[in-house]
């Protein structure tokens, strides 16, 4: 048996079936069903190209590996990234991942580095720019480069030809999605925001935006043929409907970045005269400027001079392109144009729109009475993001150096959240992202983690750029070298505006591998190089010990899906109703992955809630089962403390478990209460917190209390009608009618003016 053919050919379809797959895959049995499946699938493939890259080394009896362009700046950011989870406020979560998110963690970046390296030493390593060879070596492999090379850059273009095909599936399926093929099985007004496969709008504009540009890179690099031209013509305007059926301004953004790079880069490649290429240069760059100035989009001004650099970037691409460019670029640029123009895209209105004015009658608008000051409104994405990065920040500053853990956010930015954050419309919602990737790492892994980071990517950006001026490589492979570094600047400015997924963050490791293959800039380092026919002993051992490995950890990546499969189910089973079915799942769920704290609280709710109906029922001989359920509810509920204490979430739910475990024995309540109080200082303004501990009290007889903690409440939102309300009844039981009626009033005339409980409870109070 050919040892070495048969790890060559798992390593090859192993990374075929990586990129084809991780943006397809999803489930609906996973209490997340897109990322967790995704990342679940990195793992799994991860470990076998692994394996498989070992297991040749082993029957190679040499240690191949790539010496990339990137090596130091990968070392140094990975170190950060380390040294941040050592020092993390939770080591459980900076390893993992947040749950329901998992990519970002220290274990996803590890594997991340692997699959970049084994794919780089694998299509480079039949490269003839190796590490110094014997005579006798070079004469054997004379006759042998030639075939080795087209097998590397098969690997290569077979790779891209995959992502272009899995490409395809998804953003026809997300034009499908436009016209309400599945529209039935969502909440989520997927005709206008069309996510496909991938799970969000701006998560599938930012994948479709590092690949956009490759069909038209393939047609330039490639001789003429017809086939392939409406082939790769097809591919881009499929993509394109895509990415506008996404209504994703992040991700158009990303777009016009890619498009942008990808010219100016096109033009500074090609022989002309440096003026004309400054001015194109410049005139680009200008029209790109102008898409970001959204807020002066109504102004003539903007009008005329987005007009102007369009027709001024267009009219200087004809001065530097040569004759078969412009052509195609030419033809590109008008079909963005006429769709652009006539769909309308994420950041401008279809151009029809403008031409419906008719001279009708105008009809008289009754007066529109004055809106609350604080009215229930939809928050804009610009607002939020100002909001949690202003919280993101002073987070930051408590742990300047290496941040407060890798993927902690959801953690540490609620020790310092603004109390801005109560006035948005999505106030309640749990932030474990800081939705700006920079932000993100500045939080979590300090200045060290966003310099290694940003000192990553502007290493690849800058060695590119300059590897494209100097073009000595092979020229065919010029266009698709500029598409992918396009498509990797794209990833940069869609981070900007949200975070990295797994097919986005595949995309940013294996880009610059490709780069490299494609421009002949890796070199293979080799260790050990002896020329053995047959494998010995010690060479079976050690396959041996790997083909264990490989099998153990392929294991627990399958017992960690089928533990958050039995999670997922008994959660469903809990929000329908079906406690003691839930019960069954969750306690399988925890003993397959005892590790995990959301599982141990969720299995306490479950358990007192359980216990909680028991007693209502007052059942002979139940007794005994009550007081299991009781004692594993606190002991579940202890447990989640245990492994982490600093999630606000864990918090909640415990404080819960001990309100339903309060009803079996009031002497819970004290615990429920000093459970609240500890969230509360976790997170000072989270009015939510402040409301509960409020009725707590009010329920437990500490009325001065809980009108402390209710008047709190409606000082950090002012908004919140219910905590108005709670406030206004207790006043009014506490004889203060007054302040009673100004709870009231304050609802009908600044939050609600309709609100029928505050009109009747005013009538009733008068």
């Amino acid at each position: 048996m050919n040892w070495s053919k048969l790890f060559d050919g798992i390593i090859e379809y192993s990374f075929y079936i990586l990129l084809f797959t991780v943006p397809l895959i999803l489930t609906p049995y996973n209490y997340e069903l897109f990322e967790f499946n995704k990342m679940m699938l990195v793992y799994f493939m991860t470990i076998i190209i692994f394996g498989a890259f070992l297991g040749r080394c082993i029957v190679n009896k040499k240690f191949e590996i790539a010496k990339t362009p990137l090596d130091i700046p990968i070392i140094l950011f990975f170190l950060s990234q380390l040294i941040s989870t050592l020092f993390s406020i939770d080591i459980h979560t900076s390893i993992w991942g947040y749950y329901s998110r998992f990519h970002g963690g220290l274990l996803s970046t590890i594997c991340y580095v692997i699959l970049y390296y084994v794919f780089a030493t694998f299509a480079g390593s039949t490269n003839s720019k190796s590490e110094p060879l014997s005579k006798s070596q070079l004469k054997k492999l004379r006759y042998q480069n030639l075939e080795l090379n087209k097998n590397k850059f098969s690997f290569v273009n077979t790779s891209i030809i995959i992502l272009l095909s899995s490409a395809l599936l998804i953003t026809f399926y997300g034009v499908l999605e436009h016209f309400g093929i599945d529209a039935k099985y969502w909440i989520q007004d997927v005709k206008n925001w069309v996510f496909s496969t991938l799970g969000q709008p701006n998560w599938l504009g930012a994948w479709i935006d590092g690949l956009i540009f490759i069909p038209i890179a393939l047609i330039l690099s490639g001789k003429k043929n017809l086939n392939k031209f409406t082939i790769y013509c097809l591919l881009f305007t499929v993509y394109y409907f895509c990415l506008l059926f996404t209504g994703s301004r992040s991700a158009y953004y990303g777009f016009l970045t890619t498009l942008v790079a990808f010219l100016i880069l096109l033009v500074i490649a090609n022989k002309n005269s440096l003026w004309k290429k400054i001015i194109f240069s410049l005139s680009a760059l200008l029209f790109f400027s102008f898409a970001f100035l959204q807020e002066w989009k109504g102004l003539v001004i903007f009008k005329i001079g987005m007009v102007i650099f369009v027709f001024s970037s267009i009219a200087s691409l004809q001065l530097v392109l040569e004759r078969k460019l412009k052509i195609l670029i030419n033809s590109g640029l008008g079909i963005i144009l006429i769709i652009s123009l006539f769909l309308g895209t994420p950041i401008s209105k279809p151009i029809n729109l403008n031409f419906l004015k008719t001279n009708v009658a105008q009809t008289v608008q009754p007066p529109v009475s004055p809106r609350p000051k604080y009215a229930p409104d939809i928050s804009n994405s610009s607002t939020i993001r100002r909001v949690v990065w202003k919280g993101a920040i002073e987070a930051w500053k408590h742990w300047p150096v290496f941040g407060s853990g890798v993927e902690t956010f959801a953690y540490s930015y609620y020790n310092y959240r603004p109390r801005e954050h109560n006035d948005l419309s999505e106030w309640d919602f749990l932030y474990n992202k800081a939705h700006n990737e920079y932000v993100n790492f500045l939080t979590t892994t300090g200045v060290i983690g966003l310099g290694t980071y940003l000192l990553l990517v502007g290493w690849f950006l800058i060695w590119a750029v300059l590897k494209i001026l100097n073009k000595k490589f092979d020229i065919s492979n010029l266009s698709l070298v500029i598409a992918l570094v396009a498509g990797y600047a794209s990833i940069l400015v869609t981070n900007f505006f949200g975070f990295s997924v797994v097919p986005v963050a595949v995309l940013f490791w294996i880009f610059p591998a490709i780069v490299f293959v494609l421009t002949d800039s890796i070199t293979i380092k080799q260790y050990n190089n002896p020329t053995i026919k047959q494998l010995d002993t010690s060479q079976y051992i050690g396959l041996s010990i790997i083909s264990l490995a490989v099998g153990y950890f392929i294991f627990m990546v399958c017992r960690f899906w089928w533990a958050d499969y039995q999670f997922s189910q008994g959660k469903k089973y809990t929000d329908a109703g079906y406690l003691l079915q839930a019960h069954e799942l969750l306690t399988n769920a925890v003993l397959l992955n005892n590790s995990e704290p959301l599982y141990h609280s969720v299995l306490a709710e479950n358990a007192s809630a359980i216990a909680s109906v028991y007693y209502q029922k007052d059942a002979s001989g139940s007794a005994q089962i009550i007081n299991q359920l009781v004692k594993l509810a606190q002991d579940q509920a202890q447990m989640t403390l245990q492994i982490n204490n600093v999630h606000l979430n864990y918090y909640k739910t415990i404080a819960k478990t001990y309100i339903y475990l309060g009803q079996i024995n009031p002497r819970y309540y004290n615990d429920a209460m000093n459970t609240l109080l500890k969230a509360m200082e976790l997170s000072p303004t989270d009015a939510k917190i402040s409301f509960n501990i409020g009725l707590l009290y009010q329920q437990t007889g500490n009325i001065p209390a809980a009108l402390q903690y209710l008047e709190k409440t409606v000082q950090l939102k002012p908004n919140y009608t219910v905590a108005h309300l709670s406030l206004a009844k207790l006043y009014h039981q506490e004889n203060k009618d007054d302040q009673a009626k100004e709870e009231l009033n304050f609802i009908l005339e600044n939050i609600e003016p309709n609100h029928g409980e505050a009109k009747d409870l005013l009538k009733q109070w008068q």
